[in-house]
């Protein structure tokens, strides 16, 4: 079921921009000083895009004019009164005239601005993504259905560049959608200045904070606390004794198959993205991260902060999905296979007895070789692309 979840309304949103997108092929003209951003579906205002966004509009050194594609009416409303009128809409032929015409696009997501085909025809269009892959992407994926390898290749002619963090996901985004390397630049994640930053939010005051963020499965749903000797009472004891909260990032169509007994203990809670809607945002506040194959990881790990894998269902992933880095090597971390393990583990971060601190120094050095200046350093190999295509 998860596998099509938002196929269909990817692929509307491509034919709803068939024939501008055709049409504008044949218009010479682009306006060279135009910068449009947008995330997910056009509606989420979040990721690389919503970091690289702030930084170039409070950058009083360019003369860009920067717009963001937000077709929320109410969120795009709060979001003009907050940081100003940036925030169009493509819900208008003159707001999708407005994005046509201009020379560069920059993307956290394979949805673009406008859907379409053959949009990177005089125009750069600029793929930040929303996390390094550690599963394989696009066409990459090991089970693709045929209609989902064809909307992929109707995708190629849409990107001029993606932005890879390491040198290990460059072949990831290559094959995403059949490019060759040199499309693919070297740049640091924009958002990830939030992570370095001294942080003080709710979740960093008075108790230990564990995130726990597992990763979506094609086809099957999640398993929260995948252990079969689980009890739900020793847990949640154990919980309360230490004074430790659990917050769990879940996809919300997933919270409700999650077991009563858990989402109204007091020391769990969904971290839904009412609550936050961008979890870099306050990424960095917490003192441990669960995780079994979320790129959020790879972001903690600029924190050298304690990391828990849960890899219940690896070689089933493998198989569906496939991982673009060696899993067990670069995974520094316990991974526990019962909850009597899991707690052991968490109690050993939790008395700072951390035996992976060297472990996750290394491989954060081959994941983040670019430590600090994130957004600026992003910024200046955009304009350069700009400037240059």
């Amino acid at each position: 079921m998860n596998n099509n979840k938002y196929l269909f309304t990817r692929l509307a949103l491509h034919f709803i921009g068939l024939i501008p997108s055709i049409l504008f092929i044949f218009f010479p003209f682009r306006n060279k000083k135009s910068v449009i951003f947008n995330s997910q579906f056009n509606t989420t205002f979040e990721h690389n895009s919503k970091a690289l966004f702030l930084h170039m509009i409070e950058d009083k050194n360019n003369d860009f004019e920067i717009y963001y594609v937000m077709n929320d009416d109410s969120f795009r409303r709060e979001l003009n009164e907050k940081y100003g009128d940036y925030f169009i809409s493509t819900s208008s032929i003159l707001g999708v005239l407005k994005v046509l015409f201009a020379h560069t696009w920059i993307t956290s997501s394979l949805e673009t601005p406008v859907g379409g085909i053959g949009l990177s025809i005089k125009r750069n269009v600029i793929h930040l993504g929303h996390g390094s892959p550690i599963k394989k992407v696009g066409l990459g994926v090991n089970s693709n259905s045929s209609l989902r390898r064809l909307y992929y290749r109707l995708l190629k002619g849409n990107f001029s560049y993606f932005f890879s963090a390491s040198k290990e996901f460059d072949e990831a985004w290559a094959d995403c959608l059949g490019f060759n390397l040199n499309r693919v630049i070297r740049a640091p994640q924009a958002r990830n200045d939030k992570i370095v930053e001294s942080q003080t939010t709710p979740f960093s005051k008075g108790y230990y904070s564990i995130l726990y963020a597992p990763t979506w499965r094609p086809g099957s749903d999640i398993e929260i606390f995948p252990f079969d000797d689980f009890e739900v009472d020793l847990l949640t004891s154990f919980l309360n004794e230490n004074d430790i909260h659990i917050y769990l990032r879940v996809h919300p169509n997933f919270v409700q198959s999650l077991p009563p007994s858990l989402i109204h203990h007091r020391n769990i809670f969904i971290l839904s993205n009412d609550v936050v809607e961008d979890i870099n945002d306050v990424l960095g506040s917490f003192d441990l991260l669960i995780t079994d194959y979320s790129s959020i990881y790879f972001d903690y790990l600029l924190t050298l902060k304690p990391i828990i894998f849960l890899p219940y269902d690896q070689d089933k992933y493998e198989e569906a999905v496939g991982f673009t880095i060696p899993y067990e090597k670069l995974t520094p971390g316990p991974k526990p296979s019962t909850l009597l393990d899991f707690i052991y583990e968490i109690k050993l971060f939790y008395n700072n007895n951390d035996e992976y601190l060297q472990q996750r120094k290394a491989v954060d050095n081959v994941v983040n070789p670019i430590k600090s200046d994130h957004a600026h350093r992003c910024a200046s190999i955009a304009i350069e692309l700009i400037k240059n295509h």
